[in-house]
């Protein structure tokens, strides 16, 4: 850890591995998601410090919504989330697109 609560690169890195084998293993477990919530949420800096980092757990999660055919609502909301607060411009369509099919489940 650098300072009180940040995590260093690597540590960061594992972590996201973690949950990418967790969801991995059963996308529909929330565990896995609380968990990446809580990190995003308490570790923000992390996720917008290390934009390499970030942008291959997205690219990876995204890889599983394509397995999952686009039917994990845990996974559409991480990625929603993640998107937003990473590059929300960038991610904007598919954030759209995203909502959309968590408004249709409902």
């Amino acid at each position: 850890m650098n300072n009180v609560g940040e995590l260093d690169r690597d540590t960061f890195k594992r972590e996201l591995e973690l949950i990418e084998n967790a969801a991995a293993t059963d996308p529909n477990d929330q565990s896995a998601w609380c968990y990446e919530k809580w990190l995003l949420l308490e570790h923000r800096k992390c996720f917008l410090r290390e934009p390499e980092l970030t942008d291959s757990h997205i690219k990876s999660l995204m890889e599983l919504l394509e397995l999952e055919n686009g039917k994990s609502k845990w996974l559409l909301l991480t990625l929603v989330e993640l998107m937003s607060l990473v590059d929300l411009p960038k991610y904007k369509p598919t954030v759209l697109d995203y909502l959309d099919r968590l408004a249709n489940e409902i």
